[in-house]
């Protein structure tokens, strides 16, 4: 029979407060090793589909968006990385994603991997560094 353990909150016993997770020889540390924020943004009609500790989306202009985080980053030089495609054949957009804040980041995405921006229809970003 399988169990269930159900708790309000988990308290580390290292000196980070973190809690490691050991699968075989590998070990995750959880405060370390967990996506921090993403998003699924349509920037054609421009719209979250989806995200986590994302409060919001700015359309600046074509293929340049805003991405504001609900939770603060501890550095604005954390780790982001993104991908950006059109529905289209032969339409694919390169995404670049600038952490410029702790706060937020720039997303600008480019027609035929030019410096030209162009919306993407799926415009997907990834966040890892520590929560403030």
């Amino acid at each position: 029979m399988a169990s269930k353990l159900k708790v309000d909150e988990f308290e580390g016993v290292t000196t980070a407060g973190s809690i490691d997770v050991t699968s075989g020889s590998t070990t995750t540390n959880l405060q370390q090793g967990l996506i921090k924020a993403w998003m699924d943004l349509n920037g054609s009609t421009f719209g979250l589909r989806d995200s986590f500790n994302v409060s919001s989306a700015t359309d600046n202009g074509a293929g340049n968006y805003t991405k504001t985080l609900t939770n603060n980053l501890s550095a604005a030089q954390a780790g982001t990385s993104g991908s950006a495609t059109t529905n289209t054949a032969y339409s694919d957009r390169e995404c670049t994603v600038i952490p410029n804040a702790t706060s937020s980041l720039q997303i600008n995405t480019g027609q035929d991997y030019t410096v030209n921006r162009a919306d993407a229809t799926y415009t997907n970003t990834l966040m890892a560094g520590d929560l403030a």
